[in-house]
């Protein structure tokens, strides 16, 4: 029943120890709150200048509308999910209404970005990850 929050928190915690060594530590989160268009990434953490927003799930699969509203929005070429799959790489290629909602004025946008896909227990070589992508 809670296995969302608990896996948030251990997440959580593992980023705040893995970035300790990095200038940059905090752990924030994104929130859209439009009326009937909300949207949440639970995590927004940054190394070495680099934006990274992470999404957890606990199980093995989960839809990824917010993460790809936040990377439209603010043009982040990567993204990390962490959850119960084997370690991968893709690139996501989606299309989206650009602010969540159905409204008749605005036309879906293509949203496309390099989507890393981790195990949870996987969360503290995110900052090494990172630095060999470049960031």
């Amino acid at each position: 029943m809670n296995e969302g929050v608990l896996a948030e928190q251990c997440v959580g915690q593992e980023l705040l120890t893995a970035l300790t060594n990095s200038p940059d530590r905090g752990l924030y989160y994104w929130l859209r709150d439009k009326k009937s268009a909300n949207a949440e990434v639970d995590f927004v953490v940054s190394h070495g200048g680099t934006i990274i927003p992470v999404e957890v799930k606990a199980g093995r699969s989960g839809a990824l509308k917010s993460l790809h509203q936040l990377v439209h929005q603010k043009h982040l070429p990567f993204a990390v999910r962490f959850d119960l799959n084997p370690p991968s790489e893709q690139m996501v290629d989606v299309r989206i209404m650009p602010h969540g909602g159905a409204s008749s004025i605005a036309a879906p946008v293509s949203v496309s970005y390099r989507l890393i896909s981790l195990p949870l227990y996987f969360v503290g070589e995110l900052p090494r990850l990172v630095s060999q992508l470049g960031g």
